[in-house]
């Protein structure tokens, strides 16, 4: 069966390398091998160097390199790809007795040594020309990728392959230019700059047993990621994969820690709210069954999911004693108090209840009903007032400030322009009228 990798990023590493607009010495073989050249580098080992990711990542991944990623024990099920990409940025090379330049790059591992056969293919445009030809063709830099065998979990760091060196032998092959046979000088290169990078791709399994531990939970905490993370911790922790048949929920701290984070942001969610009262209203028949658990987990994930029926009778009961609950607008099951201080509420709940820490029940049956005193936390101003059906008043949506006391204009400005327009008009008035009398004089 295939792994499913559902998280995946991306990154590089540059490797430090001394070829820039640098002298490379030509080869003294025809055609010169990997020992036959002046130019070799020891390459410092692409996986030790950080990995500069293309996006944000993680704060478990910022920083680290392929060794760390391998030596890590928070990373448990996981792809990592590498691939070396080799790029000739600038070079110049003569074409000297019509000798086509030529250029061979040796990549040598721990495994293998590879021989990237790169030719200036812009001097066959016209080989017969002696000159210097630059290693561009149409303006595309010559590169070559290399792709490494897949990095999987558990690996041995001793058995993947690593980049050791880097050798340039450049060489000039005679062509049907050259009428007398007497051989091609081969031609240095001048001004060579090559740039090596490793692309990395990274796939991890966010899904199963691997929501336990190491870098999935701490990814899934983060507020950003709850949505992504509900659908494979709701797989996993609403399942069972245990003797019982309990959901794992009830026995993974990282389950409970996930949902605890996700429930108060995202609200509660109906395949929660089944599964938790199935398993609860099986396991416990009432409160006094549930009080009695030494599990706290247990009391936290059922306090709000039993028998749905013993909840109104316990809301009874509190009204015979505090009448002004019956006014208040609060989920019966946010009347027993273990249930309005856990974050596993239900859908018809919320994200929380109205009244946490309000009531107190010393003693209570598994239906409902209460044998022992209920107190109201006096502390909670709310809480007094709901137990006296007093509902806390609703704010005023535009109040003035304190001490505020606004102008007569503040107050009166729309009576003001008003009359100040009338005013004006009846002066109009009054002079059209003096006006239209004097003419009937004259």
């Amino acid at each position: 069966m295939s792994l499913i990798y559902n998280l995946e990023f991306n990154g590089v590493v540059n490797v430090p390398l001394k070829w820039k607009n640098s002298r490379i010495l030509a080869g003294s073989g025809s055609p010169p091998s990997i020992n036959d050249s002046n130019a070799q580098f020891q390459v410092i080992s692409p996986d030790s160097q950080r990995i500069v990711w293309n996006d944000i990542v993680p704060s478990s991944l910022s920083g680290l390199s392929v060794n760390d990623i391998i030596n890590s024990n928070q990373f448990i099920t996981y792809n990592l790809q590498r691939t070396i990409k080799t790029e000739i940025t600038s070079g110049v090379q003569n074409a000297e007795d019509f000798g086509e330049p030529l250029l061979h790059l040796y990549l040598t591992t721990n495994e293998r040594i590879i021989d990237y056969d790169i030719q200036n293919l812009s001097w066959l445009n016209d080989p017969c020309n002696i000159a210097d030809y630059s290693y561009v063709l149409n303006g595309q830099t010559p590169s070559v990728d290399t792709k490494f065998a897949d990095i999987i979990q558990p690996p041995q760091i001793s058995n993947i392959e690593k980049v050791t060196s880097i050798t340039a032998v450049p060489w000039n092959q005679c062509n049907q230019c050259r009428v007398v046979n007497f051989g091609c000088v081969n031609q240095d290169i001048d001004n060579f700059t090559l740039i090596m990078t490793m692309v990395i791709k990274f796939q991890i399994s966010c899904i199963g047993t691997n929501l336990e531990m190491g870098f999935c939970p701490a990814y899934c905490q983060t507020q950003a990621n709850l949505d992504f993370c509900y659908t494979p911790y709701s797989n996993y922790c609403l399942n069972t994969n245990n003797s019982d048949n309990t959901p794992n929920i009830f026995t993974s701290s990282a389950c409970q820690n996930f949902f605890s984070d996700y429930i108060p942001i995202k609200g509660p969610q109906k395949e929660i709210d089944n599964i938790l009262t199935a398993t609860c209203s099986k396991k416990f028949p009432g409160f006094e069954d549930l009080r009695m658990s030494q599990n706290r987990a247990e009391i936290e994930l059922c306090a709000c999911h039993l028998d749905p029926s013993i909840y109104d009778t316990l809301r009874s009961q509190i009204i015979e004693q505090f009448p002004g609950f019956s006014a208040v607008d609060e989920n019966e099951r946010c009347l027993f108090p273990e249930c309005a201080s856990t974050v596993f509420t239900t859908v018809d709940i919320g994200n929380k209840c109205l009244l946490p820490n309000c009531i107190n029940i010393s003693s209570i049956n598994n239906n409902g009903t209460i044998n022992g005193p209920v107190t109201i936390n006096q502390n909670n101003t709310a809480c007094v007032n709901a137990s006296q059906g007093k509902p806390p008043p609703a704010p005023n949506p535009n109040p003035n400030p304190p001490n505020s006391n606004p102008s007569l204009w503040h107050k009166y400005w729309i009576w003001i322009i008003l009359g100040v327009g009338i005013f004006i008009i009846l002066i109009i008035v009054i002079l059209i009228i003096i006006a239209a009398d004097t003419n009937k004089k004259k």
